[in-house]
C-alpha cells in the first residue's frame, strides 16, 4: 500500500468509496487515485494543479481554499465539506480530511488526503433536525476531534432521550464473538469502555438482522445477559453500525429502566446518528492507513522503488537514497537498470521477468552497483500493482543490504568447514563427507577406509625452527597429500600434525596399498621450507568399511589404533586395523584392569582449578580435574589413562565417579559458604549412554542443597562428532529439565563448526589452550581466538580461554574481548583442602583490575594489542640472542607482514581504526624493527659481536618510536 499511495495515479488500497488525493509543497494537487477519477469521469492530466477545482461547487471553491490553504502553511490535519461534481454532472457532497506527511528526518513534504460522499449523509442529517439536542452534537463537533464525538453522541442521545443509557460499541478485531464498547454514557455521566460476550444478548440480534426494539421485559427475554441485570435494563432499543460495503461492524444502542415507547420516533434518530458513527469510523481507518503509509513510506529502513509499466523511476524513498547513493532526483524518470552491476546474465533477468509477468511477484538476492561505484547485495522482492480492471499499472521493488551479511556468511563458512591454516576440510566437513561416502559405498558395494596420518618427529621441526616453519611445513604436506589422492576422496586436517583420509570406491586391498604407499613415499621425500631442508615421515592407520562399524567414531578409533601400531612399529608405515591385534589389545586390557583396581582402591581424586573473570577480579568457578595417586608412581597424568577408556564400561564408571565426587564437593562448599560453579569432563560415551540423564537426575536428587546450574558438564567439540542429534536431545534435557549448564571444550582447534552452535546449544565456549599459548607471538592463533570470540558474541555464548600462563596472555585476552580465564598464572589443580586455603588467600591480578579500570573503545583495544604484540617481540629479541647464535634460522618470525603485529597493524587499517599518516608511520617503524632484528641474527649467525651493540641501540630507539606512536593514538 505504501507504493500506491506514493505514486501519482495510485490504487485503492482496498475497495472502498474513498477518493485519494496528494498535494506537493507548492500547494499543487498532483496525485489522485483511480477512484478519484472514476467519481469525476475526468483524466489525471485534467485534474493535475488546480484543474479538479473545474469540478467543485462554485460557492464551495472559496470556502475549500481558504481552509486547505491556512491548514496547509500550519501544517496541520483539516477537514471540509463541500460539494464535487460526478460524471453524472451532479453534485455531491463528500468530506474532504487531510494530513500532512512528515518523512524520517522531521520535514514537510505535502499531504495525502481523503474524499468520502456523504451525501446520503447530508440528507440524513436534515431529517435530524427533528431532534435540537442532537443536531447540537454533529454542529459542534468536527470530524478531527476523533473520540470526543462518539462521546458527545451517546450523552445527549441519552440526555435527549431521557434514557439510562446509551452506547457505542464495535466488534471486537481479536474476537467475532465480543463487542467493545467506545463510548458509553450512562447516569448522568460517561462510563469506562468496556468488552463483553455476544452470545444470549440483544445486541447479537441486531447485528445478525437489523434493528431491535424491546420496549419492555428485555431482562426476561435475554436471561442469560448479565450486563442488562447491572444495568436494571427494562427497555432496549439498538440499531447496526455498518461500514461502506454493508457489513455489520457495530451498534448504537439506548437502554431505559423504564419501558419506552414510539419505535419509529427512536429508529429514525439511531439510523441517522448510525450513520454519523459508520462515516466517523471510517474516516478514522481511512486517516490512520493513511498516517501509517505515508510515515512507513518515509521511515522504513528499506529502500522502494516505484516504476511505471514502461520501467521509468517515478518515486523512490529516502532509504533507497541512503542504501544506493542516488538522491530521488537522480533516479525520476530513469530505467532501474542504471543500478545494474553486470554481475547477473541476461538469462537471470529473464526468469525473473518470467516470474514477475506470470505470479505477479519475484523474490531473491541480486548484485547492484551504487553511484559511486561499489558493489552491493540486496534482498529484493518485485510485485506488480494493478488497477480495478486487473490491468498492471506500476512495479515496486523493495530492498535491503545485505552485503555485510554475505560476507560475514562466507567468513563463517570458511571458519566452519575448512582448516585456517591449510584450507583442508575440518572435522565437522569431513563428517559430512563420510556420511556421504558410506550411503556410495553401500549402494555400489565397494570397500571404503578411514585413515589417520600422524607425522612422525614433526615436533622438532616447531622446536628447532620456529612454528611459521612448522606452519608452512603442515601446508606443504597437505598438498603433497592432495596430489596423490584422487578428486572423489577426501584429506582433512585433524587438528595439530594429524589428518585423517576418506578413500572411496577401494576394489581391492591392493590399490588401497598403493595409495598409502604413494602418500608415505611423497611425505619421505624431502621438504624445502625457507631455505632449510626438512626431513619427516608418516604413520597411517586404516580402518576399512564394511569390515568395520559404519559408525565414524568406532572407524577413526581403530584407524588411531592401528596408527600408533604402525608408529610402534618403527614409523613411516602404514597398519590396517584388525581385531587379531591380540598383544595390544592385551596390554590395553591390562591397563584397564589396573585403572579399575585403581577405582576400587579411591586411589582417584579430584583436583580444583580456579576459573576467574580477569576483569573484576571475580574467582567463580573452578574445573574439576581426575588424579590417579598410585602409591608407587605417585601423580599419573590424566593424558596417560584416559584415552585408553574410550568407548569402554570403566569409562562410563569413571564419568559417573567424578560427576558424584564434583556434587559432594559443590554440597561440602555450600555448607562452607562456598558459592561457585564447578564444572567436569563428560566424553560423549558417557553422555551417550543409556542411563546417563536418569543417573544425574538422581544423583542431583541427592543433594537438595545444590543449586543445579552451578553444575557445569564440559564436552568435547571432537566428540560431539559421534551423533550431534542424540547428544543434542541429552544437553537440552540437562538444560531444561535438570537446570544443568554445559560448555564445549577444546573449541578451535581446525575443525570447530557453526552447526555445533546451532545444535549442541551450549551456554559457554571454552578456548584452547594451545591457541592460547601462542597468543602474543603467533598471527594465526591469534586470528582463531579473535573469530572464536566474535562466534561467541553472535550465539549468545560465554566464552573462557584455558592455559593463561602470564599477565600479558591475559591482557590480549581482555582487550580482545574474553575475560574468563583459567590457567598457571592464576593456579595450578590443587586437592580441595589447597583450594579452600588458596581461595581464602586469593588476590587478584592488580595488572588486570587497573587495566579494566576504564572502558575501552574498539580502537583502543586494538592499541593494547599491538603494543601487547610489540613488547613481546621486544622481550623475545632482547632475551634470546643465545637461541638465535644456535638455530641455523631465527626462531622469531622476521617477514614484518607475517608476524602478529604487522598482522594487527594490518587489519587496523584495513577496518580503517587509524588516520592514513599514522599507520603509515607506525607501519614503517615495524618494519624497521624487523630489518634491525634480521641484522642481528645475522651477525650473531657470523659471530660479529663487535657491531651487535650499535643493532640493539638502533632497536631500542625504534621501538621508543613504536611505543610513542601508540601513546598518541591512544590520546585520540
Amino acid at each position: 500500500m505504501l507504493s500506491e499511495l506514493e505514486t501519482n495515479n495510485f490504487r485503492d488500497p482496498e475497495p472502498v468509496p474513498v477518493l485519494l488525493w496528494k498535494a506537493n509543497l507548492d500547494k499543487s494537487f498532483f496525485g489522485f487515485n483511480q477512484g478519484w477519477l472514476d467519481f469525476t469521469g475526468r483524466t489525471l492530466e485534467q485534474e493535475t494543479g488546480l484543474g479538479w477545482l473545474d469540478n467543485v461547487h462554485p460557492d464551495d471553491a472559496e470556502k475549500f481554499m481558504r481552509i486547505f490553504t491556512q491548514n496547509f502553511d500550519n501544517r496541520r490535519p483539516f477537514s471540509v465539506e463541500y460539494r464535487l461534481k460526478r460524471h453524472d454532472q451532479k453534485y455531491r457532497w463528500v468530506v474532504n480530511n487531510g494530513v500532512p506527511i512528515i518523512n524520517e528526518t522531521g520535514l514537510f513534504s505535502g499531504y495525502l488526503g481523503s474524499c468520502i460522499d456523504i451525501t446520503t449523509q447530508k440528507q440524513n442529517e436534515e431529517k435530524l433536525k427533528k431532534d435540537k439536542k442532537v443536531l447540537q452534537i454533529l454542529a459542534k463537533t468536527s470530524a478531527s476531534e476523533e473520540g470526543s464525538i462518539f462521546e458527545l453522541i451517546v450523552e445527549q442521545l441519552a440526555t435527549s432521550q431521557s434514557a439510562s443509557y446509551a452506547l457505542i460499541a464495535i466488534i471486537a478485531p481479536d474476537d467475532k464473538n465480543k463487542i467493545r464498547t467506545i463510548a458509553v454514557w450512562g447516569n448522568g455521566t460517561l462510563l469506562d469502555n468496556f468488552t463483553y460476550s455476544l452470545k444470549g444478548t440483544p445486541c447479537d440480534k441486531v447485528l445478525g438482522t437489523d434493528a431491535c426494539f424491546y420496549p419492555e421485559s428485555v431482562q426476561h427475554l435475554f436471561p442469560e445477559d448479565t450486563l442488562l441485570a447491572e444495568m436494571d435494563a427494562e427497555s432496549y432499543i439498538g440499531v447496526p453500525l455498518r461500514c461502506s460495503k454493508g457489513t455489520s461492524v457495530g451498534i448504537l444502542a439506548i437502554l431505559d429502566t423504564k419501558p419506552l415507547e414510539k419505535e419509529e420516533h427512536y429508529l429514525e434518530l439511531l439510523n441517522t446518528l448510525a450513520t454519523r458513527v459508520s462515516i466517523e469510523l471510517e474516516r478514522v481507518k481511512v486517516e490512520d492507513k493513511l498516517k501509517i503509509s505515508a510515515q512507513l513510506f518515509s521511515q522504513t529502513k528499506e529502500g522502494i522503488l516505484i516504476t511505471d509499466t514502461n520501467s521509468r523511476v517515478i518515486d523512490v524513498n529516502p532509504a533507497f537514497s541512503e542504501i544506493t547513493g542516488y538522491s530521488r532526483e537522480d533516479v525520476l524518470g530513469k530505467n532501474p537498470r542504471i543500478l545494474s552491476s553486470g554481475r547477473q546474465s541476461p538469462t537471470f533477468y529473464e526468469s525473473m521477468w518470467v516470474s514477475i509477468n506470470e505470479r505477479g511477484y519475484w523474490q531473491g538476492e541480486v548484485w547492484n552497483r551504487k553511484k559511486d561505484g561499489e558493489l552491493y547485495a540486496e534482498n529484493l522482492s518485485i510485485s506488480v500493482l494493478k488497477n480495478e480492471r486487473g490491468e498492471n499499472t506500476h512495479y515496486v521493488g523493495i530492498f535491503s543490504d545485505i552485503t555485510q551479511s554475505k560476507q560475514q556468511q562466507e567468513k563463517l563458512r570458511l571458519i566452519a568447514h575448512y582448516d585456517v591454516l591449510t584450507g583442508l576440510p575440518n572435522r565437522s566437513l569431513l563428517v559430512d563427507r563420510f556420511n556421504q561416502a558410506i550411503v556410495h559405498a553401500k549402494r555400489v558395494k565397494n570397500l571404503m577406509a578411514i585413515c589417520f596420518l600422524d607425522l612422525d618427529n614433526f615436533k622438532p621441526v616447531n622446536d628447532n625452527y620456529g612454528h611459521e616453519t612448522g606452519d608452512k611445513l603442515l601446508i606443504e604436506v597437505a598438498n603433497r597429500i592432495t596430489k596423490e589422492i584422487r578428486e572423489e576422496d577426501t584429506v582433512s586436517r585433524y587438528g595439530g600434525d594429524e589428518f585423517a583420509l576418506i578413500l572411496r570406491d577401494i576394489n581391492d586391498l591392493k590399490s588401497c596399498q598403493n595409495t598409502l604407499s604413494r602418500i608415505l613415499k611423497s611425505l619421505n621425500e624431502t621438504f624445502f621450507i625457507s631455505n632449510n631442508a626438512i626431513y619427516i615421515s608418516a604413520s597411517i592407520g586404516v580402518a576399512l568399511y564394511p569390515e568395520n562399524d559404519d559408525d565414524i567414531d568406532t572407524l577413526m578409533r581403530h584407524a588411531d589404533q592401528a596408527m600408533y601400531i604402525a608408529k610402534m612399529s618403527g614409523k613411516n608405515q602404514f597398519h590396517f586395523f584388525s581385531p587379531s591385534d591380540s598383544k595390544q589389545q592385551k596390554k590395553r586390557q591390562k591397563q584397564l584392569e589396573s585403572i579399575k583396581k585403581a577405582l576400587r582402591n579411591h586411589e582417584f581424586q579430584l583436583f580444583y582449578q580456579p576459573k576467574v573473570n580477569i576483569r573484576t577480579g571475580e574467582v567463580f568457578g573452578a574445573e574439576a580435574l581426575i588424579r590417579w595417586i598410585d602409591p608407587e608412581k605417585g601423580i599419573i597424568p590424566p593424558l596417560e589413562f584416559l584415552p585408553l577408556l574410550q568407548a569402554t564400561d570403566l569409562e562410563i564408571e569413571i564419568g559417573q565417579w567424578v560427576i558424584n565426587q564434583a556434587l559432594a564437593q559443590l554440597s561440602d562448599w555450600n555448607q562452607q559458604g562456598i558459592h561457585l560453579e564447578l564444572s567436569v569432563n563428560v566424553s560423549s560415551y558417557h553422555l551417550l549412554s543409556e542411563d546417563f540423564l536418569l543417573s544425574l537426575e538422581n544423583e542431583l536428587a541427592l543433594y537438595p542443597d545444590i543449586a543445579s546450574h552451578n553444575l557445569q558438564l564440559e564436552i568435547l567439540e571432537s566428540s560431539a562428532l559421534s551423533d550431534l542429534n542424540k547428544i543434542s536431545e541429552v544437553i537440552e534435557t540437562c538444560q531444561k529439565k535438570l537446570n544443568v549448564r554445559i560448555a564445549l571444550d577444546d573449541f578451535g582447534t581446525g575443525y570447530s563448526s557453526l552447526a555445533h552452535l546451532r545444535t549442541l546449544n551450549a551456554h559457554t565456549i571454552k578456548i584452547d589452550r594451545s591457541f592460547v599459548a601462542d597468543i602474543l607471538n603467533d598471527a594465526s592463533d591469534h586470528v582463531i581466538i579473535d573469530g572464536v570470540i566474535s562466534l561467541a558474541e553472535a550465539f549468545n555464548n560465554e566464552i573462557i580461554a584455558e592455559g593463561v600462563e602470564n599477565t600479558e596472555q591475559g591482557l590480549m585476552l581482555l582487550a580482545m574481548g574474553c575475560d574468563r580465564v583459567q590457567g598457571y598464572a592464576i593456579a595450578r589443580p590443587m586437592p580441595t583442602d589447597k583450594f579452600v586455603e588458596w581461595l581464602g588467600n586469593y588476590k587478584p591480578n592488580l595488572v588486570w583490575l587497573n587495566n579494566c579500570k576504564e572502558k575501552s573503545s574498539p580502537l583502543q583495544n586494538k592499541l593494547k594489542q599491538i603494543r601487547l604484540a610489540i613488547e613481546q617481540w621486544n622481550n623475545e629479541v632482547i632475551n634470546n640472542f643465545h637461541i638465535f647464535a644456535a638455530a641455523d634460522k631465527s626462531p622469531l618470525c622476521l617477514n614484518h607482514e607475517k608476524c602478529l603485529c604487522g598482522s594487527l597493524i594490518d587489519r587496523a587499517f584495513r577496518d580503517q581504526h587509524f588516520l592514513d599518516d599514522s599507520v603509515s608511520e607506525l607501519y614503517r617503524q615495524h618494519q624497521e624493527l624487523h630489518l634491525i632484528t634480521q641484522n642481528i641474527h645475522a651477525l650473531q649467525s657470523q659471530r660479529s659481536r663487535q657491531n651487535i651493540s650499535p643493532e640493539l641501540t638502533r632497536l631500542e630507539k625504534t621501538y621508543d618510536n613504536i611505543s610513542k606512536i601508540l601513546n598518541q593514538l591512544e590520546t585520540l
